[in-house]
Formats: C-alpha cells, sequence, structure tokens
C-alpha cells in the first residue's frame, strides 16, 4: 500500500514537472545554431507583426523573450563567439523597442484621434465655404466680364 501511495506521488510529481515546462520542451534539442535562428526569427516576427498584438499574445512574447534572453542564453552562452554575443544583445533592444512602439502609437491614437477628427470637420467646412464664396464670385465676374464686353462691343470696340 505505501509502495503505491510512493509510485503515485512519483507519478503526479513527474507529471506535474512535466506539464508546467511544456513550453521549455521544444527548446530541448536545440543547438546553438538553432537557438541563434530561432532567436533572430522571434525578434524579426514581433518587429514586423507589433501593431496586431493584444495583451495575451504580448504576454506569450514576454515569455518568450525571457526565455532567449535568459534561460536558453545562459545555456549556449559558453558556445558563443563575441560577434554572435553583440547580435544577441541587441534582440532585448529591438524587442522593447516594437513594444514601447505599439504603446505610443496607441496612446497617440486614443489622444489625438479626436483633435484629428476635428481637424478634418474643420478644413472640410473652410473648404465647402470657400468653394460656395467662390463660385458665387465666380459667376458673378463672369456676368460683369460678359456685360462689360457687350457694351464694348456696343460701342463698336473689339476686344
Amino acid at each position: 500500500m505505501q509502495k503505491a501511495n510512493l509510485s503515485f506521488f512519483l507519478f503526479s510529481l513527474l507529471l506535474f514537472f512535466s506539464l508546467s515546462s511544456c513550453q521549455y520542451l521544444e527548446y530541448v534539442g536545440m543547438n546553438k545554431d538553432d537557438y541563434i535562428q530561432d532567436y533572430r526569427l522571434f525578434v524579426a516576427e514581433v518587429q514586423e507583426n507589433y501593431q496586431n498584438y493584444d495583451v495575451s499574445k504580448w504576454k506569450d512574447a514576454d515569455n518568450k523573450m525571457q526565455q532567449f534572453s535568459q534561460q536558453l542564453f545562459e545555456r549556449f552562452e559558453k558556445d558563443l563567439s563575441f560577434e554572435e554575443r553583440l547580435e544577441l544583445g541587441k534582440y532585448p533592444v529591438m524587442y522593447h523597442l516594437s513594444k514601447y512602439k505599439q504603446l505610443v502609437d496607441e496612446r497617440v491614437k486614443r489622444v489625438y484621434e479626436q483633435e484629428g477628427q476635428t481637424l478634418v470637420r474643420h478644413l472640410t467646412e473652410i473648404m465647402d465655404s470657400t468653394y460656395t464664396i467662390y463660385d458665387g464670385f465666380d459667376n458673378n465676374l463672369r456676368d460683369l466680364l460678359f456685360r462689360l464686353k457687350c457694351e464694348h462691343e456696343k460701342k463698336g470696340k473689339r476686344w
């Protein structure tokens, strides 16, 4: 009975650790070159699509970034050349800049969207009223010029 409980406990413990570390399973057979390539592709994907990220996607990306920049970096650090370390060192900066750009884009849009709509409305009103003024002015000017021409021709003079 005690052996069965111990076996059940060990099985439960193994299952718990297996499930809690599922996110790390994709990196189990990874070598240094795979790590660099996957890290490079991950950062490029974030830079390309950061505008489409929501809170959930950023949370997943943050976890992945932490894995790349901390756990996996420590795992392969001794195998990395100086140039590779320089390349990998810029990825956290690039990642956080993309995250910051999305934050700034959202705030600017939220703050200035109403002002932008108001500006467009006012410019449209100005353009419409200016058109009306010039349209009337143009018709009056044409009539005036036509009358002047007619009077001039009546006097026997040509333009």
